[in-house]
């Protein structure tokens, strides 16, 4: 019931220590879920979720990343938490990556692209966290709290109205000295976000002229 990187921490006490530390957060959304779920029966959609989250799960993993927790159809991911390590940043950008790369390859192996969930929108941000168990006596959980925590779910609403998949902030892209090849990042500007009063740039990752998808 929770990520084999949390149930080890549980066991040698790791989590019962809060700390503040620099960590790299990474949300994942899938566009159209709600259509999705008022067009099919609902074990259909839940045979269609559990395979999403089978894959993009593994990714995650691979990467070094544990899955703080599944809201409905979105994915919080956390880097650099429980094992810190300095690639955090780059970690959670290869993750975005290989989710919209794997993603790709799924739907070319569905011929009417209606047997799976194949499109999402990811927002990724490196910053400061208060890091511990949060909770009450009965229930407690393995916490990232902060204001950048926050910053990385504003990004990733933000992509529907950029029109993008992936944002990025620019302290994260800052950090992420180099790309996968045929990647490349794009600047979208300077944005402004709700409850914030500094105004930040952020980034899209964007294939290079003339690499293939």
């Amino acid at each position: 019931m929770v990520s084999r990187q949390v149930a080890d921490a549980v066991l040698d006490q790791r989590t019962q220590r809060a700390e503040r530390r620099q960590i790299t957060l990474l949300f994942s959304d899938i566009n159209g879920f709600t259509p999705t779920c008022e067009r099919c029966a609902p074990e259909q959609v839940l045979t269609m979720l559990n395979a999403y989250f089978d894959e993009m799960v593994g990714i995650i993993d691979r990467h070094r990343g544990y899955v703080k927790q599944f809201v409905g159809d979105e994915i919080m991911a956390i880097y650099g938490a429980l094992e810190p390590v300095a690639s955090h940043p780059r970690d959670a950008v290869l993750t975005a990556i290989e989710m919209l790369e794997r993603l790709e390859q799924l739907r070319g192996q569905d011929a009417r692209g209606d047997q799976g969930f194949y499109s999402v929108k990811i927002g990724i941000n490196t910053g400061e966290a208060v890091l511990g168990s949060v909770g009450s006596r009965e229930r407690w959980e393995y916490a990232a709290v902060g204001d950048d925590v926050n910053l990385a779910a504003r990004l990733e609403s933000l992509t529907t109205k950029l029109g993008v998949d992936i944002l990025v902030s620019r302290f994260t892209r800052d950090l992420v000295a180099d790309l996968p090849s045929g990647w490349q990042w794009k600047s979208l500007g300077v944005q402004r976000f709700k409850g914030k009063t500094s105004e930040l740039e952020v980034f899209t990752l964007v294939r290079a002229e003339g690499a293939s998808a």
